[in-house]
């Protein structure tokens, strides 16, 4: 009787180790695909996102006949440090002109960057000038997009960035 109940315990031991075994394996499996399926999600939704092209401020000429603000009467010639292009402007429906701004955030993932609208003081006014100064932001703080390559932009729209 004893030498049954050995042999029972035998193997039901032996199966228990093949059953933990297939076990094991079958998670593994399930944990790779689960972190591939995540990368491949991860990647896809990175490269779908609209880009934000930044433009650092340089040296420009601005060919204007008017006055000068204030702020910009002591530059000789037309030729202007730290100027962007006009195609970061936009009207907002309100005739007042804003600037689409990038805000640095922290996300699961790492960084992330959204669109901040604000209002800006910008010269020259005409619409003749590739170039503009912009006098005043709310932020100066942060970086201001030059162009964006979505239809629709919107406050807190997620981006990906790029230097032009």
């Amino acid at each position: 009787m004893n030498d049954i109940l050995l042999n029972f315990e035998r193997s039901m031991v032996t199966k228990m180790k093949k059953s933990r075994k297939i076990a094991i394996i079958i998670g593994g499996i399930y944990l790779v695909l689960v972190i591939i399926a995540t990368v491949y999600c991860q990647r896809t939704y990175y490269s779908n996102l609209p880009t934000a092209y930044l433009s650092k401020p340089a040296r420009a000429q601005i060919d204007y006949e008017g006055r000068k603000p204030k702020s910009l009467a002591g530059v000789e010639g037309n030729v202007y440090d730290r100027t962007l292009p006009r195609t970061c402007l936009y009207d907002d429906g309100t005739g007042k002109m804003k600037v689409n701004m990038i805000t640095e955030e922290e996300g699961p993932w790492g960084k992330r960057y959204k669109i901040k609208q604000t209002d800006v003081i910008y010269w020259p006014k005409d619409s003749g000038s590739e170039n503009i100064v912009v006098l005043w932001r709310m932020d100066d703080s942060l970086p201001i997009a030059a162009d964006i390559d979505s239809e629709y932009v919107y406050e807190g729209m997620e981006v990906k960035l790029q230097l032009r």
